[in-house]
């Protein structure tokens, strides 16, 4: 072999007298080194007599000529059948019944899954062996880290839901892993191992950042309505009838007709010093509270700024100023009245175009009708989607309450009355029980899912507009709930 000479050998016979098993080892080692073969025949396993073969691996020298495979090649009859015994290195013994000569074997020491756990210590060992490797778990597990912290920031501070969280944890480690995959083979460090990872931060600062400036636009846009709705309550101590609006007209009248004669002047200071001191203790306050809601809501507007100036005036002491003061009083009258107009403007609706919108979306089987006791429009203190709430929870209820009774009805009426408009619901559905009508209105009534709460929300939701909704007595057969609302004064 060492002459340089290569040699072929070639069974040119075509004959089926040889046996041919590869092996694989697991346990003992990969190639089967050391295994051992013998070969017997058929029906006389482990029978001496019966021995035809035996070998071990490897059979065969080796050299730099040889480049012979590591199998078992064995010459047999090809007129016979055999039993063959394997044993491997480490012990493993396999038997291999009623072989035809010719076969080619491969011959396992273990099942796949066994071998899978024999292989995986050494796989492992290799795989966290290679650098770029530990520098690919460690920017995951880094990456990991990251969006982790970013994720509990999102649902404890803008108000993530699971889902979206789910979906935006998914979303990042796509992007992650596409961006590893696709630079993986790159020879630029910068785009093997950063590009993925600061992409999905960008991506994160992004998001992030898209949560905290709408959370912040959310949080100025409720802000915004809860001053709005403690505004309009303290212009209501002002509203017609009330006690501010009292004391306001009452000083304002006595200020604006003072006596005709000089004997009477002592009498006249003495009550406005009195009524004063009235408005002082009670309303004044008050009026401070609205000036500083305003600078909240429109910054130094010109409601802010006047009111500011009169308060300054009648805070400091004026009845020694009657001129002086009787214009002020007089611009404080016409200042709320302003500002009551501009501000129950926006917590104001027609209640007709909030029921027409409302049965339009009845279903078309359902007999309803809508009738009213006055022309035109009415404007009715209370907010659009205020008022829409209340009236849909209303006729949701009269629908079920009619459906399974032949010819259901429901009927809508619209009534002006002083000082505002009421509106009732009626049906001809079975009634309400005493028991439960008791409590109707209360937080406890909501049934299963909830239901039933619809009406306790009402009555809160009227109440902030100083309405009322009740469960009128049945009347010829119907149930009969009535909403009364406030008209703009």
């Amino acid at each position: 072999y060492n002459s340089e000479r290569n040699v072929l050998w070639i069974n040119n016979l075509d004959r089926p007298n040889f046996l041919e098993i590869a092996v694989e080892g697991v346990r003992s080692n990969r190639s089967g080194l050391g295994a051992r073969l013998w070969v017997y025949q058929a029906g006389h396993p482990n029978d001496p007599a019966h021995l035809v073969a035996y070998r071990q691996l490897p059979n065969t020298p080796f050299g730099a000529n040889l480049a012979n495979q590591l199998v078992f090649h064995v010459g047999v009859a090809d007129t016979a059948r055999y039993d063959l015994r394997l044993q491997f290195y480490h012990g493993r013994t396999k038997i291999l019944r009623n072989v035809a000569p010719g076969s080619f074997l491969q011959i396992r020491e273990t099942g796949a899954l066994l071998a899978a756990f024999y292989r995986l210590p050494g796989v492992l060992l290799r795989f966290f062996a290679w650098r770029e490797n530990q520098v690919y778990i460690l920017l995951t597990l880094f990456m990991g880290i990251v969006l982790f912290y970013a994720i509990r920031l999102g649902m404890r501070h803008f108000g993530w839901k699971n889902t979206g969280s789910l979906i935006t944890a998914l979303y990042m480690f796509a992007v992650y892993w596409i961006l590893l995959l696709a630079t993986m083979g790159s020879a630029n460090g910068f785009y093997k191992y950063l590009l993925p990872s600061g992409a999905v931060i960008l991506h994160l600062s992004f998001i992030l950042g898209y949560s905290f400036f709408s959370l912040h636009q959310r949080a100025g846009r409720k802000n915004a309505q809860q001053l709005e709705e403690e505004l309009l309550k303290h212009l209501l101590v002002f509203n017609h009838g009330e006690a501010g609006s009292k004391n306001l007209v009452s000083l304002q009248l006595l200020l604006n007709n003072p006596p005709d004669s000089e004997e009477k002047f002592a009498e006249y200071q003495r009550l406005i010093r009195r009524r004063f001191q009235i408005f002082k203790e009670y309303n004044i306050p008050v009026l401070k509270r609205i000036q500083l809601l305003l600078q909240e809501l429109d910054g130094d507007g010109v409601y802010a700024r006047e009111l500011e100036e009169k308060l300054t005036f009648l805070h400091n002491g004026c009845c020694d100023r009657l001129g002086r003061m009787r214009d002020e009083i007089n611009q404080l009258y016409t200042l709320i009245r302003r500002l009551k107009e501009e501000y129950f403007q926006k917590f104001s609706c027609d209640p007709e175009e909030v029921v027409l919108q409302l049965v339009g979306l009845l279903p078309r089987e359902l007999k309803v009708s809508i009738y009213k006791n006055y022309q035109g429009r009415q404007r009715a203190f209370i907010k659009r989607e205020d008022l829409y709430f209340v009236l849909d929870n209303l006729l949701q209820n009269a629908r079920k309450a009619v459906e399974s009774v032949p010819g259901g009805y429901i009927r809508i009426t619209l009534i002006k009355q002083t000082p505002g408009v009421a509106i009732r619901v009626h049906n001809n559905g079975p009634g309400i029980p005493p028991e439960k009508a008791a409590r109707l209105f209360s937080e406890e009534t909501g049934g299963k899912k909830g239901r039933g709460m619809g009406l306790a929300y009402s009555k809160i939701i009227l109440e902030k507009y100083q309405g009322k909704i009740r469960l009128e007595p049945p009347e010829n057969g119907e149930t009969v709930f009535s909403i009364e609302l406030r008209e703009l004064t």
